[in-house]
This record gives C-alpha cells, structure tokens and sequence, in this order.
C-alpha cells in the first residue's frame, strides 16, 4: 500500500527553530564549520549557509568538506575559504589541523547530526575557544569535542536541523530552500550535447543508489514508468545514473531512442545543469533528489516513512509517493501510483 503526497511544505514551521540561542564568547569574525560526508548532506546544509552569512556579513567563514561533498559548494558564494578533508589519506589531517589552528578562528562548528568522529574531532582540535555540535544522544562520548551543544528537533527535517543550529548561532533569516551554483561551462556542455527540443518537455528520471537495494525503487518499476511516460506526448525522458550505477542502466537499452536517452554522468556540475532542463524529476531518496530542488526543478520522490520525514525537498512544487513502511523501504511503491502522480504534475 502507498500514500500519494501531492504537496509538501514550502517553509519550515516557526516551531523547528525554537532553540536558545548560544552564549558564544564574543561576536564571532573567524568561524569554520564543518562537514565532511555525503553530497545529499552537504545539500541539505546549504539553507544554513546562506543564514550565516546574512547575519555575519562581515565575518570570515570558512568550511572543511571531504572529497566526497566539496563539489557542492565549490561555488558556494557564501564561503570565504574551502578546506579539503581527503577521507583516506589520514597522514594529511595533521597538516590541515596545523593550519586550520593558524587561522585562529573563534567559533567552529560541527554540522553533522550523526555521530561523526572525525568532525568533531577537526572541532574540537582547530583551536577555537566555542566549540559548537548537535546534541548526538545515542553516543555520548562525540560531545566531549564540544562546549557549546544543539538540541535535535524531535522527527525533525534534516533542513529544519540545520536551520536551528544557524538560529541558535545568532542567525534570523531562516529560508529553506537549497541552492547550488551551476557553472556556466557545465550550462553550454549540456546546450551543446544534451539540449531540449522546442516544444518538448522534459521528464528526468534518476535510477542509481545501486547499493541501497531497500531505499531504491526496482529498477524493473523505473523501465515501467518510463515505458508509461513515454506514451505522453511532446515529452522526452533522460534516464540518469552515476558510474557506478551503469549496470542499472542496461535495463533500458530496449528503450533506448530520440525520447529516452541514458546518460551516465560523473560531474556534479553536468548533472544539475541537465536537471535544470527537466520540468519534472522522478527519483528515490538520493543525493540527485536535493540537487534538483536546488536547482528549482520540481521532483517527484519515492520515498518511505523514515525518509519522507526528514529527507523529502520542501516547497509546494516538489511531491512524493510513499510507502507504508516506516523506514526507507520504498520497494512496494506501485507503478500505477507514481505514473498517476507524474502525469498529474505534468498537467499542472
């Protein structure tokens, strides 16, 4: 059985950002924060950024991301400097630790809600005196790296949490929506090879996650859906995928024609510009779920419990089609209802 969300929220209740405000030292000019874990978390962290900024315009702010997420705010206009954490060559941290101390920031900040170590520990060696994270309830040892703490909203949305931490550290403008920078390179890349035809809609579909076997829509429901869009007319269909998800994309090769093109993409900044044609975008709980709400495509998730509760964009624009399960399992979603819904917003 699934439950078709036709609407979600455009903004965050007032109520998520009740959290006192933080009894920081001083009124910070140097602040760094951190994260350093996936691109979907980096994404959702950006509202946070741009809060910070408007409410220290004058300040330095600074920001330690992985390998894994630093493409999502290599443009990002609200950072001053971006730091790289590279996860496997452990040999470097010291080195980036010597010289995040150099710089003498005031406040620093973990922003990851999980139980990371690695952040906490950049926070709480960096050398600044307010050491800020989420209160991280089930391991207890992690708060230890700070001297200032952020309660967790209850069921909260990953968006919300990260909009109490920028309220609790003196922020006001507490807009929701995520953004990211697409490279105008990137823009005539896919002008040049990927380019809409006039009078042609859009619909793209994203099949990857191929690890995540719970959490991701089968790949035969995604070939149904698309053989039931394709029916529609004046609409073409872009099947995206990562490189490790290429196998996945073998499914559609007897579909393969001018209105469904597979594109296997490596480059962040290609895949939003090619989201950013699409009227429409269908995926499960994924990193490319948030870049197409960052971009302001609208997006149809299929999505579970769990992950409708603290993952799925917000806006009136976005939609989701849920299942019953209280998790992130999704793989009962029928076809019928997601292609019902995306025609819906098709029409709209």
């Amino acid at each position: 059985m699934a439950a078709t969300e036709t609407k979600t929220r455009g903004r965050c209740p007032d109520t998520a950002y009740d959290v006192e405000p933080l009894a920081l030292s001083l009124t910070p000019k140097r602040i760094l924060l951190v994260r350093v874990d996936r691109i979907g978390d980096m994404l959702i962290t950006t509202p946070a950024l741009r809060a910070l900024r408007r409410a220290y315009q004058d300040a330095r702010i600074d920001l330690v991301a992985s390998d894994l997420n630093r493409a999502v705010v290599a443009d990002n206009p609200h950072i001053d400097q971006l730091w790289r954490l590279p996860l496997r060559r452990h040999w470097e941290w010291p080195w980036l630790l010597l010289r995040l101390r150099s710089r003498k920031y005031q406040v620093a900040v973990d922003l990851n809600t999980g139980h990371s170590r690695t952040s906490g520990m950049l926070v709480h060696y960096c050398g600044a005196r307010d050491r800020v994270g989420f209160e991280k309830q089930r391991r207890k040892g992690v708060d230890r790296y700070y001297n200032h703490s952020v309660p967790l909203a209850p069921e909260g949305h990953h968006v919300e949490q990260q909009l109490r931490m920028a309220r609790a550290l003196g922020a006001g403008d507490l807009d929701p929506r995520l953004e990211f920078v697409v490279p105008e390179n990137a823009r005539r890349d896919v002008e040049r090879r990927f380019g809409p035809r006039a009078g042609v809609d859009r619909v793209g579909i994203f099949v990857g996650n191929a690890k995540k076997v719970h959490s991701r829509w089968p790949i035969e429901k995604f070939t149904a859906l698309t053989r039931a869009l394709s029916e529609l007319p004046n609409l073409e269909i872009l099947i995206l995928a990562g490189p490790s998800d290429e196998p996945l994309v073998a499914a559609f090769d007897r579909l393969r024609g001018p209105r469904c093109k597979p594109v296997v993409s490596n480059s962040l900044a290609q895949t939003a510009a090619l989201l950013e044609t699409c009227r429409l975008f269908v995926t499960s709980s994924s990193g490319p779920m948030h870049l197409a709400a960052a971009v302001g495509t609208a997006t149809l998730s299929i999505l579970a419990g769990s992950t409708y509760r603290g993952w799925r964009p917000l806006g009136a624009e976005h939609s989701a089609v849920r299942s019953s399960d209280d998790g992130v399992d999704v793989r009962s979603v029928p076809v019928d209802a997601v292609v019902k819904e995306a025609r819906r917003l098709l029409r709209a």
